[in-house]
């Protein structure tokens, strides 16, 4: 899930790889299609552990996962926290934002009901790193010491990365790449303003009345399934009639129901995905069901 320390887990499994003198190839490759010809194009040594980080996955990947092929760490968050920090990082408007947060919930729905990912709340990254690393070594099939836990935890813990991202203007050229205007490290992936504060329940303060309303509607399936919010909370919670809100509030639910109705096939995830990416573009002729 986007801006869920999802770079910390990449460097954490680099990290768990390197304690045990694992040889590994790392980085990242792209999305959807880039990530399966990678995989199928390149020769690897015999023995060494590929390593990538992806937020979406494409259709060969996804069947190599289902199948145990390969192992996928999937880290969570808020959706609401997910939301501000992709406005503030990547400077998307409300509604663009918001769809490429269901974006990777189709996704976190998908591996739910199709695959045995691990999946790492980023609560429990701020709050008690070494023992979610641990449970990544053990994910991984790796042995480490409490002691070892624990120095992975400060050697990719918010101070540290702090420092990587500030010092990135005197990394050579060819140790970073560009995308956009941001800086990235092509070793760790972390990037210029990548870290801007990591509070929980940032949502209360940085959305407005009319987007605390949207947010809650609209991800009112997933904030209780993720475990944010219960049946109870959400009733104490201001939401609003799916007939008296923005159509896209409707397409959302629309979209959950969908994904939640069954165990969907490749194509259909790709499917869903186009179509929120139509949503976003405001491309998608929505019926009102």
């Amino acid at each position: 899930m986007a801006r869920s320390a999802s770079t910390w887990s990449y460097n954490v499994c680099k990290s768990i790889l390197a304690a045990v003198n694992q040889i590994y190839n790392a980085g990242y490759v792209g999305e959807f299609d880039a990530v399966d010809a990678f995989l199928q194009n390149k020769t690897f040594p015999e023995h060494q552990h590929i390593l990538l980080k992806a937020h979406t996955p494409g259709k060969q990947t996804l069947a190599a996962i289902v199948d145990g092929q390969i192992k996928n760490i999937f880290t969570y968050r808020d959706p609401r926290d997910s939301l501000c920090s992709r406005m503030q990082f990547e400077g998307k408007e409300f509604k663009l934002a918001m769809w490429g947060v269901i974006y990777n919930l189709i996704y976190y729905d998908w591996y739910q009901n199709n695959s045995q990912t691990l999946f790492i709340n980023f609560k429990d990254i701020m709050g008690q790193p070494a023992q979610e690393i641990a449970r990544i070594a053990d994910y991984l099939g790796v042995s480490l010491s409490k002691e070892i836990c624990e120095q992975i935890a400060i050697d990719n813990g918010l101070k540290k990365s702090q420092k990587v991202i500030e010092n990135l203007s005197q990394l050579p050229q060819e140790q970073l790449f560009h995308e956009g205007e941001r800086v990235i490290d092509k070793s760790t992936l972390l990037q210029t303003g990548h870290i801007a504060g990591a509070k929980t329940g940032r949502w209360r303060d940085e959305l407005d009345r009319k987007q605390q309303i949207v947010t809650n509607t609209v991800f009112a399936p997933w904030l209780v399934s993720l475990g944010y919010e219960t049946e109870a909370s959400l009733m104490e919670l201001e939401l609003a009639p799916v007939d008296e809100m923005d159509w896209y509030v409707d397409a959302a639910v629309g979209i959950y129901q969908i994904v939640m109705a069954g165990e969907p096939e490749y194509l259909q995830l790709q499917e869903l995905s186009a179509m929120v990416i139509q949503l976003a573009e405001g491309t998608f002729n929505y019926v009102n069901r």
